[in-house]
């Protein structure tokens, strides 16, 4: 019973998927024949106006035929009004189903993801988990930027400080030698000694510095040279007469 002494009423079954899919399947195909009975009816009054023009036109008027047409008109209206009154409630209980069904989907889909996200936090403290992964995740960095800045310093972070004084003591020593040096004195010019068993030669005359040499001759010989060759071969003619003369005597 209810509020007001009414027995409550019953719970409504849950269908399946497939029943609501079968479901909207009816409706579409219902929607789809009343939709073309709408459309022929409207044909149909569209006709009969013309055809009550034409009656009001005659000469005479054809009064009686035009009312009569004009009753059947307005009950073709009446159940075109019904029809489409019906259309629009199997429009809503179809589009009813579809949200349901959608809606269903949702739920269900919202459900399984909360059930494995219970199931995944059952027994943890995820927030406890993330602050030591976080704090870990910090003292690994830390140690990380430690490790490298060793690596970059090699010398073992010495103090800048440190590094210029021994820089200018670096210098102060290099001066002081360089000082040590200029004030020595001077070394004499390094005479090399005469080699054992070779006699002093004091009394040779100087060594010429002019590296000039004398001038070639210009002269020409070629003349004596031919008058040389043509001698010769005068003499050799007169041998070779006197050979012949000795074998004739």
């Amino acid at each position: 019973m209810n509020f007001f002494g009414r027995p409550k009423a019953a719970a409504p079954k849950r269908i399946s998927k497939d029943a609501v899919l079968d479901q909207i399947k009816t409706l579409d195909t219902e929607i789809g024949t009343y939709e073309k009975k709408e459309t022929h009816m409207n044909k149909q009054i569209q006709a009969i106006r013309r055809e009550i023009k034409a009656k009001m036109s005659a000469k005479p008027p054809q009064k009686e035929a035009a009312r009569r047409l004009l009753t059947k008109m307005k009950g073709l209206e009446k159940q075109l009004h019904v029809i489409s009154g019906y259309m629009t409630r199997l429009e809503q209980i179809k589009s009813g189903l579809d949200t349901a069904d959608m809606q269903a989907s949702m739920v269900s889909t919202l459900t399984k993801g909360a059930d494995t996200i219970a199931a995944t936090l059952k027994g943890r403290d995820l927030v406890e988990e993330m602050a030591d992964a976080s704090d870990k995740l910090e003292e690994g960095l830390d140690v990380l930027d430690e490790v490298g800045e060793i690596m970059a310093d090699p010398a073992g972070r010495l103090d800048a400080g440190e590094l210029d004084d021994e820089l200018a003591e670096i210098m102060n020593e290099d001066n002081e030698e360089l000082d040590e040096f200029e004030a020595a004195p001077a070394m004499p010019a390094a005479v090399p000694a005469p080699l054992p068993g070779l006699p002093e030669m004091s009394g040779l005359p100087a060594a010429p510095t002019s590296t000039a040499l004398p001038a070639a001759p210009t002269t020409r010989h070629a003349p004596a040279a031919a008058a040389a060759a043509a001698g010769s071969s005068a003499r050799a003619e007169e041998d070779e007469f006197a050979d012949i003369l000795g074998m004739m005597g």
